[in-house]
């Protein structure tokens, strides 16, 4: 009888400590995927801010450059301070014109798999 009270003592913390695993696994993915989109968010907001005053987007290859002052800007001027990395270490994806059939442009991460997927699959994009 004691045996199958430890027993069961055992199994319910190790169930608990499985359930705490992926409770903060979730809530860490939850968390990227909330700071991807606030990142997202800034940079369209840049990009319709060159896209009011230039009359188009930048390009695919200086966009970068472009929108945070290091090349043309708004008379010298930075349109976004930095453009990071999103929270899975890896660049965002921009390209003008729209390659995966938005709008006007793609801007996306690839998500957690580091896979160009066009927007799609865990890819995690700004709808417009």
């Amino acid at each position: 009888m004691k045996f199958k009270l430890i027993f069961l003592v055992l199994l319910f913390c190790f169930l608990y400590f499985i359930y705490c695993v992926l409770k903060v696994e979730s809530s860490s993915v939850d968390s990227k995927a909330f700071i991807i989109n606030s990142d997202l968010t800034q940079i369209t907001k840049a990009l319709n801010i060159h896209h009011e005053i230039y009359g188009f987007y930048p390009d695919e290859s200086r966009w970068r450059l472009v929108l945070t002052g290091d090349s043309y800007g708004i008379d010298g001027e930075r349109i976004i301070d930095s453009i990071p990395m999103d929270t899975y270490g890896e660049e965002y994806i921009y390209r003008y014109p729209s390659k995966c059939g938005r709008k006007d442009f793609d801007l996306y991460s690839k998500g957690e798999n580091r896979e160009d997927e066009c927007g799609s699959g865990d890819d995690i994009s700004f709808q417009f």
